[in-house]
């Protein structure tokens, strides 16, 4: 997943969280500077910790090797799908 994307679901869960926690006007803690950087200190360790939490995780799939239903073509083609739809929501597939 591009940071881009990542950050949009960190943005959408921060704002969910604070507006149930009551803040009226919760976007104004996600300003950010020309750099990106978040102005908001708490937003900030938010988003390092999103980013942090995000990279920790490393999910295996098996190999094609292991799959015996499935030709070795539509094998290599279901895995390269999941791979891709697992890395578009920030996490890693090992190798």
């Amino acid at each position: 997943m591009g940071s881009n994307e990542m950050r949009k679901q960190f943005e959408a869960a921060l704002l969910e969280h604070l507006r149930a926690e009551g803040y009226e006007r919760p976007e104004m803690l996600l300003g950010r500077r020309s750099n990106g950087e978040y102005i908001s200190p708490g937003a900030r360790s938010g988003w390092w910790a999103w980013q942090a939490s995000r990279e920790a995780v490393v999910i295996d799939l098996p190999s094609v090797e292991e799959n015996g239903t499935l030709t070795r073509g539509v094998a290599i083609g279901v895995l390269g799908v999941v791979r891709s739809n697992i890395e578009a929501q920030g996490l890693k597939v090992a190798p």
